[in-house]
Order: structure tokens, then sequence, then C-alpha cells
């Protein structure tokens, strides 16, 4: 895309279900260019055939899924990426940063506020995990409740545990 833009080519970012692609408009349609599958290209048909197929989708939701991204959707969707990835490697200062960046651009996202506390325990912030934890239990769905009120107080433990 950086290549592009510097070419005069208005090529766009797709944030595809379970798949990042570009868009290029053409005088024909647009055009899907997949760098992470053999550099394929497709058609919008094909585009919407090939991602019916992986995600189990209906047509009519997937092709709502073909427009262009905006940058920020494009970065806050890199960003969970890489959340996911250091979460299953069990890497929790990585994730900690991550998450920073993530609860930056979306301050209001209770699920990424929830995986920040969390993480913060892992990453042995436990000070800022205490009062993020708190802070979550005041406007927590009622089912994440006990698992929050349990986290809170493993951390507590924790902090007591150094003291």
């Amino acid at each position: 895309m950086a290549i592009c833009e510097k070419l005069s080519i208005d090529l766009k970012g797709v944030a595809a279900p379970m798949h990042f692609m570009t868009r290029l408009e053409t005088i024909e349609g647009p055009v899907f260019f997949d760098a992470f599958s053999g550099n394929r290209i497709m058609s919008f048909d094909e585009a919407v055939d090939w991602l019916c197929q992986i995600t189990k989708w209906p047509a009519d939701q997937v092709e709502t899924c073909l427009e262009p991204a905006s940058e920020r959707d494009i970065i806050i969707r890199m960003l969970m990426n890489l959340k996911s990835y250091y979460a299953m490697r069990e890497q929790w200062d990585a994730a900690w940063i991550v998450l920073n960046r993530l609860a930056a651009l979306s301050p209001s996202d209770y699920s990424t506020r929830r995986d920040l506390a969390f993480t913060a325990g892992r990453a042995n912030h436990t000070g800022t995990a205490i009062r993020l934890l708190k802070s979550l239990l005041r406007h927590c769905p009622h089912e994440e409740r006990q698992a929050i009120q349990d986290e809170l107080a493993n951390v507590e433990n924790q902090l007591h545990r150094w003291n």
C-alpha cells in the first residue's frame, strides 16, 4: 500500500473477515489482491465466493466487509492480531504494550479495557492491574463479574506476597 501510494495508485486496505486484502478500483469494478495467500488476484465475485467458503457466512454479509477500511481500522486490526499473537505465547510484556496502544485508540471499548486489566497483572504491573480491575467492576457485565473479582483477588495476593 505504501509503495502504491508513492506511485499514485489508490490501493486501499480491506479488513475482510479472517483475512486482510487490498482493493483497487478499476473501470470493470474492484479488484482484490491477497498478498497473504499466494498473491492471488480476485474480482469482486471471486473474493465474495472465496470468503464465503472460509467464513461460512452468507454472500450479503461478506459483501459488506469488502469496503475499504480506514487507516485507523487497519491499525486497530493489526494491533488486535499482535495482541492475540503475544497472548497465545504468554508474552505478557509485549501484549501489555500493544493493549496500551489499543486502549489509547479505543478508550471506551470495554473488551480492550478488560484485556488491559488482566494483562497488567500477568505483566507484573500489579498496582495498575488492581486499579483497572476495580474500575472494571463498576461497569462490567454481570456474567464477567466473578472472573474479574477472582483476578483482582489473585493480583492483590501477588502484591501481598511481594511485601
